[in-house]
């Protein structure tokens, strides 16, 4: 069943549907089409682009120049998600945050089918955007967990978002290789590779809206003004990190999960 002690069937339901959502871009753009494109095509493939910076300069293979503009997007997000995620916390500006988040990620996609050969860096910047929406809008996703689910149903109602996110991003994945490899079905001779970065696009606001239209906010904001915002957003900070530095087996997964996640 769905419903759990804090919240409706449906309530739960529209939070799964925005792993539903965002899980097009993990599959379509990340790890099968996007990426490959950007390598082989964007970014030159084996031959890559010449990068020139202070004075000196680089032949850097299409594949590394993806998984830097990989990089770049998940630093951002390690700089920028502790603090506004705190700062989220305390102002009850989850729903908010994970709306520009999602608004930025929308840009960010659909802006790569503009992408065409040699366009590396207009291409890798949008790509730069879109990722970090896409990571850094969990935050604030995975933050409604507590208040959806007691913490005896949190695991089985994380477990229904994961499952049903996989569900979304393999149902738009294999809809996307069939409009380039079987286009006829869909009543056209042919799709242009961009043409799926839009659908991702159009999938992830689609389906994000349930998730905006039912799931509320239930913590009330403990402050009021800019600066009493920020300095309670450090001091929770300061708080956490004192209390994960009491046990070392979490650092040790942090640091293996970020470079397990960098590697795939």
């Amino acid at each position: 069943m769905l419903k759990t002690r804090r919240a409706s069937g449906r309530e739960v339901f529209s939070w799964t549907l925005y792993d539903f959502a965002n899980s097009a871009f993990a599959t379509t753009i990340l790890a099968v089409i996007f990426n490959r494109y950007y390598a082989g095509v964007v970014a030159g493939g084996e031959k890559g682009v010449w990068i020139e910076l202070f004075g000196r300069g680089w032949q850097v293979h299409g594949a590394t120049l993806f998984t830097w503009m990989v990089s770049i997007s998940m630093i951002l997000v390690a700089v920028t998600a502790p603090l506004l995620g705190a700062w989220a916390d305390a102002r009850a500006a989850k729903k908010r945050f994970l709306g520009i988040y999602v608004l930025m990620g929308i840009l960010g996609t659909a802006m790569l089918a503009s992408a065409g050969e040699g366009d590396w860096l207009s291409a890798g910047l949008w790509f730069v955007l879109a990722n970090f929406a896409f990571a850094g809008g969990n935050v604030f996703y995975n933050a409604f967990l507590p208040e959806l689910a007691d913490p005896d149903e949190i695991g089985r109602v994380s477990g229904l978002g994961w499952g049903i996110g996989y569900l979304g991003g393999g149902l738009l994945l294999g809809i996307n290789l069939l409009m380039l490899e079987a286009p006829q079905l869909f009543g056209v001779e042919e799709f242009s590779v961009q043409a799926t970065f839009i659908t991702v696009a159009i999938w992830w606001g689609l389906f994000s809206l349930p998730f905006f239209l039912t799931v509320r906010e239930r913590v009330r904001p403990v402050t009021e003004s800019f600066i009493s915002g920020a300095k309670d957003s450090v001091r929770r900070l300061r708080v956490t990190f004192g209390e994960i530095r009491q046990h070392k087996q979490i650092w040790r997964f942090l640091l293996a999960y970020l470079l397990f996640n960098d590697g795939i």
